[in-house]
């Protein structure tokens, strides 16, 4: 473990099955990259998940007691991340979408502190947003999603499962419009600029959602550092703790807001921030060719949405949903 303040984290559950029930051993995790939100996660054959969420701040114990009762359990798919210093395993529900490679996990509601104080201005305030739980695709739009949709391809890297690029904002308007028409009643969409962050930050308070540093960076994701200048195959990399790959860096990841140069008034019930509407659109998550501090959680970036990038394929997006977890 590096030489950094003490975290310890203590989780306590009883599980009930029936008339019976059964102590869990306490677990202890130590490293501070484990600061910030957690959903814990107790999973146990024939019974439902309990998910307990929890706030750590360094040097700090907490203690989360949790019961189960006895209830079908939901099938889930295991992920496991891994860091410099930790593994954290968990499992996520998979969601199918209509179009081939296209999964949606659930993200759950809850409020995070979103900005930086310690990044540009335009990341200031650092302001509280609350999020109800919405769906959000494990991956960006691939090549063959777009192709099998919109019977076209003008990505300037060229690869089925690499992420579909040179897209503008209205290009993916129109890329949802068509899916909604395909799969009705699941409300695709862009995801809401605090949607995006607070899925790609998982709970975390770091830079990355991985860590601090440049080699946490280059566990979740593709820049300047180790890209080669160009694209890579979606979900190469370690995913955050909800199941999202690429989060940082690969292509740059439109959102549906319209930019503003602060977050004074930005919405905090984590609505798109549409009016007034604006000259840019938001992008999020950095590139194959962005230095570490451009793929930040916290960085954005904007570009006018009739334009697809600078051509060299950079821009491209995911799609939210609005449908839940069953």
């Amino acid at each position: 473990m590096n030489q950094k303040s003490l975290l310890t984290l203590a989780l306590t559950l009883a599980v009930a099955a029936s008339t019976q029930s059964q102590a869990l051993d306490t677990v202890f995790y130590e490293d501070t990259t484990l600061t910030g939100q957690h959903n814990l996660q107790l999973a146990l054959a024939g019974d439902d998940d309990v998910v307990k969420t929890i706030a750590v701040l360094p040097a700090e114990t907490e203690t989360a007691n949790e019961t189960m009762k006895a209830e079908p359990k939901v099938e889930l798919d295991s992920t496991e991340v891994e860091s410099d210093s930790a593994t954290v395993s968990g499992g996520q529900q998979r969601i199918q979408g209509s179009l081939s490679g296209m999964i949606f996990v659930p993200i759950p509601g809850g409020s995070f502190r979103m900005g930086s104080n310690n990044g540009d201005n335009d990341e200031a305030p650092v302001h509280t947003v609350q999020i109800d739980e919405f769906s959000m695709m494990t991956t960006e739009v691939t090549q063959q999603m777009w192709k099998e949709l919109m019977g076209s391809n003008s990505s300037f890297f060229k690869g089925d499962d690499l992420p579909v690029e040179d897209v503008s904002w209205y290009d993916a308007q129109e890329f949802i419009k068509k899916l909604n028409q395909r799969d009705p009643g699941k409300g695709y969409r862009l995801p809401s600029e605090s949607e995006w962050e607070y899925a790609c930050r998982a709970g975390t308070i770091t830079q990355f959602n991985t860590g601090d540093g440049e080699s946490d960076l280059g566990h979740a994701g593709w820049y300047n550092g180790n890209s080669d200048s160009k694209t890579h195959p979606v979900g190469q990399k370690a995913p955050n703790v909800w199941g999202l790959y690429d989060m940082h860096g690969n292509v740059w990841e439109w959102c549906e807001d319209w930019y503003h140069s602060t977050y004074n008034g930005a919405p905090a019930d984590g609505r798109a921030w549409v009016s007034p509407k604006g000259s840019y659109c938001v992008l999020r998550g950095g590139s194959w060719g962005s230095y570490p501090r451009s793929c930040r959680s916290t960085i954005r970036y904007w570009y006018d949405p009739r334009y697809p990038g600078s051509r060299y394929g950079n821009i491209g997006f995911r799609v939210a949903a609005s449908f839940r977890s069953p």
